[in-house]
């Protein structure tokens, strides 16, 4: 992940965003193939393994080799990299804090609504939503900028999670509307801060960067099965929590946008 987000930062701003759409694309994709191959057979478990390690042996064919003499002139005076800032980090942890409770409690979530036979269908139909938004929120992201579209996409999940919360699914189609709902904004977030964070660091700072935002993901991701507990196990935690990663994002991006305003004013 370090490897491909680092390369993505350094490719133009006009191809960024839609880089990191289609590694998001690709990446659902494969959580979903994962997911089928478990449930395909008894032996699931092991073929999804073997298949996981073939894939990533073949990956290792397109990694382009380093010019041996570019490092080492590179390797001679390493600058110092800086910590990102917390406005970039916010929205990882929130995306760790939505896919950490959606992925972990998601079936419980389903269980308390009395229709635990199609929690496997709820968390396939939030996996991929995550695809729905991608590119077109990818061509936005041009004139409008990562921040703004945090923004409006934490707010949204805002929404999305307080809906639920105050009106909890009963049926098996509400709960796949809200599933839907979920992914689709949800799985916004960290595409949106690491094209953001990626295209502000440096040239040598974009790994540091990169390992920046999946350390602050994992700690999102880490917190939130426990969250959920502390909102409680009642139909209403997990949606109470996705609300939760949507404010963390949003009170970042409007912190992004309220200095960006500043900057541009004489």
């Amino acid at each position: 992940f370090v490897a491909c987000e680092s390369w993505l930062g350094a490719k133009p701003g006009h191809v960024r965003p839609v880089g990191f759409a289609l590694y998001m694309v690709v990446n659902q994709l494969g959580i979903a193939l994962g997911q089928l191959g478990v449930d395909s057979s008894s032996r699931g478990f092991t073929t999804a393994l073997i298949l996981s390690a073939a894939i990533y042996a073949g990956a290792i064919l397109f990694v382009p080799r380093r010019n041996e003499a570019v490092a080492s002139a590179v390797n001679k005076t390493r600058p110092r990299v800086r910590i990102a800032s917390p406005r970039v980090l916010a929205p990882a942890v929130a995306s760790g804090v939505f896919v950490g409770a959606v992925l972990n409690t998601g079936p419980l979530f389903v269980a308390n609504a009395g229709h635990s036979h199609v929690a496997g269908s709820f968390i396939a139909s939030v996996v991929l939503a995550g695809l729905l938004l991608q590119l077109p929120v990818a061509r936005l992201s041009g004139p409008y900028g990562s921040g703004r579209l945090i923004q409006w996409t934490a707010l949204a999940l805002v929404c999305v999670g307080v809906t639920a919360a105050l009106m909890p699914p009963h049926s098996t189609l509400s709960l796949h509307i809200v599933g839907t709902a979920m992914g689709a904004f949800g799985f916004l977030l960290y595409p949106l801060a690491a094209c953001g964070g990626l295209a502000e660091a440096q040239p040598h700072e974009r790994q540091a960067t990169s390992g920046q935002l999946l350390l602050a993901f994992g700690a999102g991701a880490t917190c939130a099965p426990s969250l959920v507990i502390v909102f409680g196990s009642s139909p209403r935690g997990l949606p109470l929590v996705v609300a939760l990663a949507g404010l963390i994002a949003w009170s970042s991006a409007v912190d992004l946008a309220s200095r960006s305003v500043q900057r541009a004013r004489p």
